[in-house]
């Protein structure tokens, strides 16, 4: 409980400091407009008195705070990454000032400066995101003492409860501590094992990642949490991932429910294919001399071509991936030789962190994910999108199981979700749950914030191949 009425405390002190960024932001603004020659700014014509400006953010930041609240920016702010959080406020900001300008258009106030709502908007983003990160900072520092951990208890024994553990024991201000992992299925068992937690550890959640329990057993667990005011979460399967996007329709009053293969349909698709386009026409052209100060490093570094063209397989068709050569030339000849002897990952997928085929630029190209970017090339031909699933080589392809084929039901992309979640450094089986779920939840915003968090998962170098 101590822990709650913390976290509780900490979201209701968001609210002042999102009201205090939002003041300081008008009023900022309001000084620089009205007060100083900002710019070169031309006269305004009239003058705003602050206490005309203070009368104005005693009505107005109260209604910035409801469209932040309707957000939900101040519920689960610990789940939830900053990006995510920075997003939901970029919005919120945006729909206070239409809603502002809406106002002083029906109140007919035409001569509110232009540059006054513009700036206000764009400041109040920045100290709204400034005190927010600075707010997260100060929480990071408590979780990392140990002040306000979340503990929680963990029921099964497999891939997803040990990749969730590994995440929270190398990340320490995520604030979640895995108290107990009950890896049996005696449902009995189960509940004195959760109440023996409860008692020692004052746990906050129970988190569920054992998909073959009975619903039985799931339904005594639920009550079991609810009866204790006990957060209760699980995993889901693969085919509940696929069931989050559902159309229903009725037919003769029977309601009838389609489960579609992804919201990549209709105008999804054309807005997704004008971003790949735009997107990659301005990254070859910004990344030009890159491009070619790469094609000249391969060049001279190995005997070859400086690309290289490898067969992959997008939606049943086959083209050709471009990449700057990082291997000798015949190096896919030792392919199937080297998996025999040495593949370091489980699954259809072949890795091997020594590789004797790649040449030492290479290494570097590779380790920093440089050696993908001819992959533009493919994207505005359309074989592949900027976001999406591994591309496929065919070989691989013959060793996929059923539920490894609803990749297939995209294009590939040069980065993805499994891709920033360190995608070498997964069981395949967990890359495909993370591409399954972009599949079925796709938007254009998911892919934003994809494209975003790929810049720094490329800078740490982390998990490249």
């Amino acid at each position: 409980m101590k822990n709650e009425r913390r976290e509780m405390l900490f979201s209701l002190l968001l609210i002042p400091v999102d009201a205090l960024a939002l003041f300081a932001a008008g009023w900022l603004t309001w000084y620089l407009r009205y007060r100083t020659d900002f710019l070169g700014l031309a006269p305004a014509g009239f003058d705003v008195a602050f206490s005309s400006y203070l009368l104005t953010a005693l009505w107005l930041i109260p209604l910035y705070l409801l469209f932040f609240g309707i957000a939900r920016l101040y519920v689960e702010h610990r789940e939830r990454r900053f990006l995510d959080e920075l997003f939901r406020a970029m919005l919120a900001v945006s729909t206070g000032t239409l809603a502002l300008i809406v106002i002083l258009f029906f109140r007919q106030e035409a001569d509110t400066s232009r540059f006054f709502i513009l700036a206000t908007w764009l400041v109040a983003i920045i100290f709204i995101g400034l005190s927010r990160y600075v707010l997260r900072q100060v929480e990071r520092f408590q979780l990392l003492r140990g002040k306000g951990t979340h503990r929680v208890v963990v029921i099964g024994e497999n891939a997803t409860s040990r990749l969730l553990r590994k995440n929270w024991r190398d990340n320490p201000a995520q604030g979640v501590v895995v108290v107990g992992i009950i890896a049996h299925q005696d449902i009995d068992h189960i509940l004195r094992d959760i109440k023996k937690y409860v008692g020692s550890h004052a746990i906050l959640e129970v988190i569920n990642t054992d998909n073959t329990l009975t619903q039985d057993s799931l339904e005594r667990i639920v009550d079991f949490c609810e009866e204790r005011h006990i957060k209760y979460k699980f995993t889901p399967n693969l085919f509940e991932t696929q069931a989050t996007h559902m159309g229903i329709t009725t037919v003769a009053g029977v309601p009838m429910v389609e489960l579609k293969k992804t919201p990549l349909e209709g105008w999804g698709r054309v807005g997704k294919r004008a971003i790949d386009i735009t997107g990659a026409g301005l990254g070859v052209v910004i990344l030009s001399p890159l491009l070619g100060a790469l094609a000249l490093a391969v060049k001279f570094s190995s005997p070859g071509p400086v690309f290289y063209r490898d067969r992959r397989v997008d939606q049943d068709q086959e083209y050709l991936l471009l990449k700057f050569r990082s291997m000798h030339v015949g190096a896919d000849k030792l392919r199937e030789q080297l998996r025999r002897q040495s593949n370091e990952r489980p699954g259809p997928l072949f890795k091997m962190k020594n590789d004797p085929r790649v040449t030492p630029v290479g290494r570097f190209i590779r380790r920093t994910s440089l050696d993908e970017l001819p992959q533009l090339f493919n994207v505005i031909k359309g074989d592949m999108s900027l976001v999406g699933p591994r591309p496929h080589r065919p070989e691989e392809i013959a060793r996929y199981k059923k539920h490894h084929r609803a990749l297939l039901r995209i294009k590939p992309g040069i980065t993805g979700l499994a891709a920033i979640s360190g995608r070498s450094d997964l069981d395949f089986e967990d890359e495909v749950r993370l591409d399954t779920y972009y599949i079925e939840h796709w938007s254009l915003l998911l892919d934003l914030k994809i494209i975003i968090r790929t810049i720094p998962a490329v800078l740490s170098r982390k998990s490249a191949v």
